[in-house]
């Protein structure tokens, strides 16, 4: 959990960090103030420091989400310079052990409704299937072929955390890497 600032209040990534564990929790109705102000310990006060109003919270979250658990990983894997596939391992191996599709639940449900929330989430998924398409046209893939390989990867990666499957199997490097395999294998392999 992130550290106070050095002027005594918790620092916006706090509030947002929270924010996150009790929609992916509880669901965006439990995103109160004074509920969120008691599990970090601190005042109202605190909250209307880092946010205008609960309006300006919210576009702040959706934000921190975008920025955080996409755009940082989609430059991440722009500047590398690792063959297609070996980026692609790497991205799933991200997703995997840092959780990064641990909130893409809970922005979905809620995008149902609310229009802000909803154009967020298209904003992220148009973001992450192109960056994923571009590596699978690098691999070869063209056509329908690209696009629903793109569509699929996406999906998988994004709603890997909510799919129960009674497998107890470790999440290993080595089975990571047969899945990118799979997806990038080519159809007569």
């Amino acid at each position: 959990m992130p550290k106070s600032s050095n002027d005594g209040r918790f620092d916006r990534a706090a509030w947002l960090l929270a924010a996150l564990n009790v929609l992916a929790r509880d669901g965006q109705a439990r995103l109160n103030v004074e509920k969120l102000a008691g599990k970090l310990g601190v005042t109202k006060g605190s909250f209307y420091y880092h946010f205008r109003n609960r309006q300006d919270f919210i576009e702040k979250l959706l934000a921190f989400w975008e920025e955080e658990f996409t755009q940082q990983q989609l430059r991440a894997l722009a500047a590398s310079k690792a063959p297609a596939h070996e980026r692609l391992f790497r991205l799933a191996v991200r997703v995997e052990r840092e959780q990064l599709n641990k909130f893409d639940t809970a922005f979905r449900c809620w995008a149902a409704q609310d229009t802000l929330v909803a154009k967020v989430v298209r904003r992220v998924d148009a973001a992450r299937f192109t960056a994923i398409k571009a590596i699978f046209a690098e691999i070869g893939f063209t056509g329908v072929d690209l696009i629903e390989r793109t569509r699929i990867f996406v999906l998988f990666h994004s709603s890997l955390s909510i799919v129960q499957v009674p497998d107890e199997s470790p999440v290993t490097d080595d089975l990571i890497r047969e899945r990118v395999r799979f997806f990038t294998q080519s159809r007569g392999d």
